[in-house]
């Protein structure tokens, strides 16, 4: 029997998605559903699902949704399908993001939604899965991003230990219910999301955004947030990441 995991896109294009009631490596028993009324997002021609299971261990992205008989994600009635996976809840945390598509012509404009953060109950298993809980505190969490980081040390490429350091930092920062994480391909995107989130940044919210990056420039973790009624944006890298973690975390 399959159960829905009800989302829609709020305020600042913030994704939010009701209490998950799923298992950590359940296959295809829960269907996310993403709401795009009164989003901003609607009519585009076709959509996108972002996904990422821990930092650094790769993005996931769904087949181009433009209608009902998309597989294994579609669209019907401007609110998007996709059945959840066992390689999208085998570590027990989940990272969505949605994207739209508008093509005017011969150009193309691509407009995100902010980036969901779902946590799913723990599951006894076998000898044969690695899929680590995340919902067994802090311990738990920490042995998750270590298998993350040790799979990453293991690929052919040269990992990208800013960005690695930058999406532990903002995944353990992203505790508050105001603050929003945002993961970003390059310099570019990095450049592009953190201009719409000041564009769009409600005066009062209290809210803060993190948006992590893969680019090459000196920047891997961006801050936005509201310091004395003045919308303030700051950029960390190497030591100043750490740094940022021991003021916010008291350590």
């Amino acid at each position: 029997m399959q159960s829905y995991i009800e989302g829609h896109i709020g305020e600042n294009r913030a994704l939010e998605f009701e209490s998950a009631t799923a298992f950590t490596g359940e296959h295809r028993a829960n269907i996310l559903t993403i709401s795009l009324d009164g989003s901003g997002l609607e009519g585009a021609d076709c959509y996108f699902l972002h996904f990422e299971t821990a930092p650094g261990a790769g993005y996931a992205v769904t087949n181009a949704i433009t209608d009902e008989n998309g597989e294994p994600a579609y669209i019907d009635d401007d609110i998007i399908f996709c059945p959840l996976t066992r390689e999208l809840t085998g570590t027990g945390r989940l990272w969505v993001q949605v994207s739209a598509v508008f093509i005017d012509g011969e150009n193309a404009r691509t407009v995100k939604s902010g980036t969901a953060r779902l946590d799913f109950g723990s599951s006894l298993k076998g000898a044969d899965e690695t899929a680590i809980s995340g919902n067994g505190g802090i311990m738990e969490e920490i042995a998750a991003l270590s298998e993350s980081v040790r799979e990453i040390l293991e690929r052919d490429e040269t990992p990208d230990y800013g960005y690695i350091a930058a999406a532990v930092a903002a995944n353990l920062l992203r505790e508050g219910p105001n603050t929003h994480l945002h993961f970003t391909a390059d310099d570019d995107e990095a450049d592009e999301t953190v201009t719409n989130l000041i564009d769009s940044y409600t005066s009062g919210s209290g809210e803060t955004h993190y948006v992590v990056t893969h680019g090459n420039g000196a920047a891997n973790l961006y801050r936005i947030n509201e310091t004395c009624g003045e919308i303030a944006v700051n950029s960390f890298t190497g030591a100043e990441i750490l740094a940022l973690m021991k003021e916010e975390m008291n350590i």
